[in-house]
């Protein structure tokens, strides 16, 4: 019988003498066996091997899961970049940032632009701008933007940046009509 990864997780840690007080929780869960737990404040990174199901977890306190999200140039090339963290946008677009929800784009997507990103002197993004309504506005998107996948808002708004699978990116790609640069690894 394959063991859950929060069995797996709970052993691992009782194994480690970190002594079990609290409940594990999964926190995401990917399709791709991808997996982040939280125990007693504490992010755990966990990956299921496909050979044998049973899963990998990294007990090394805090570690951030990447998530994926699309960046979208001007000239509608798109990459798909790796963020651990919402700090990670700010770096991403050189300044910071605002998230802006379009109707254009179905939940669970938002747009991430610069927070200046009007008259600045940069190319001007087609995506940003048919997103940003700029047909109406007047006023257009400049430089690249970013896509993300979130959470539902809590009830205080708050959206968690939750990655892309693969299919977010085929969806988005093909919606928008993007050319998809793949870098080589």
């Amino acid at each position: 019988m394959k063991k859950t990864v929060a069995a797996t997780l709970y052993s691992l840690l009782q194994e480690d003498k970190r002594g079990i007080t609290a409940e594990v929780t999964i926190i995401s869960h990917k399709s791709d066996g991808e997996v982040v737990a939280e125990y007693e404040g504490a992010r755990y990174w966990a990956i299921r091997k496909p050979e044998t199901g049973e899963y990998l977890v990294n007990l090394d306190s805090k570690v951030k899961p990447k998530h994926k999200v699309l960046m979208v140039h001007p000239d509608c090339s798109a990459r798909v970049k790796e963020i651990t963290d919402v700090n990670d946008l700010r770096k991403l677009l050189h300044q910071s940032y605002e998230i802006v929800s379009s109707p254009r784009l179905p939940a669970p997507y938002s747009m991430v632009l610069k927070e200046e990103h009007i008259l600045i002197g940069l190319p001007i993004s087609q995506v940003g701008s048919w997103l940003y309504y700029s047909e109406e506005t007047c006023l257009n998107v400049e430089g690249d933007i970013i896509l993300i996948r979130h959470t539902k808002p809590n009830p205080n708004g708050e959206i968690s940046i939750v990655g892309m699978s693969k299919g977010d990116i085929q969806f988005l790609v093909k919606e928008l009509k993007l050319k998809l640069i793949v870098d080589p690894t």
